[in-house]
C-alpha cells in the first residue's frame, strides 16, 4: 500500500497533483493567430523567447462563447474560433521539431471543463515556442482567430 501514497507524494511534490482551485501561475501570456482557410493545415506559433525560458504551468484556449471578437496583428477585429470548432483542432508542443506533447483544444477549454485548468507543467527547456503548432484534423470553419492563453511562473 506504500507504492500508492509514494506515487501520491511525489506527484504533489512536483507539481502534478493539486486541486483545480489553486492558484495556476503568476502570470499570463495570450498568443493569437488567424485561422485564414478553410483545410486541413498546420499553424506554427511566432517565436516567443520569454515563454521559452520559463515554466509553463497550464494552457488554455479562448473561444466565442468567452469572447465574441480578436484583433490581427494589422489591428482589424475578427470572430474568435467557435466552440463547435474545438474538436477540429491540437496543439501540438515540442523542442526542435520533437513533439513532446499533443493536446486537443477541448482539453484546453475551460468552460466545457467545468472551469478546470488544462495542466501542462512543462520545465525550462522542455520547449520552444517557435516550435509548437496548431493542427486542424478536419474542415468546416473557414475563419476565425485562435487565441491561446499560457500561464508560466
Amino acid at each position: 500500500m506504500g507504492r500508492v501514497s509514494d506515487i501520491e507524494t511525489y506527484f504533489a511534490k512536483t507539481g502534478k497533483l493539486r486541486g483545480y482551485t489553486d492558484k495556476v501561475a503568476n502570470n499570463s501570456q495570450i498568443i493569437s493567430t488567424v485561422l485564414s482557410a478553410d483545410k486541413l493545415q498546420q499553424i506554427y506559433l511566432p517565436q516567443n523567447s520569454l515563454l521559452d525560458s520559463r515554466k509553463l504551468r497550464a494552457i488554455e484556449v479562448i473561444a466565442d462563447d468567452q469572447q465574441a471578437k480578436g484583433f490581427t496583428q494589422t489591428g482589424t477585429t475578427i470572430e474568435v474560433l467557435p466552440v463547435a470548432a474545438l474538436p477540429s483542432f491540437v496543439l501540438s508542443i515540442g523542442i526542435n521539431n520533437v513533439e513532446t506533447a499533443l493536446i486537443p483544444f477541448t482539453s484546453m477549454h475551460r468552460p466545457s471543463n467545468n472551469g478546470k485548468f488544462c495542466f501542462f507543467d512543462s520545465e525550462i527547456g522542455n520547449h520552444i515556442i517557435g516550435d509548437c503548432f496548431i493542427e486542424q484534423t478536419s474542415t468546416g470553419f473557414a475563419s476565425g482567430i485562435i487565441i491561446l492563453k499560457f500561464w508560466y511562473d
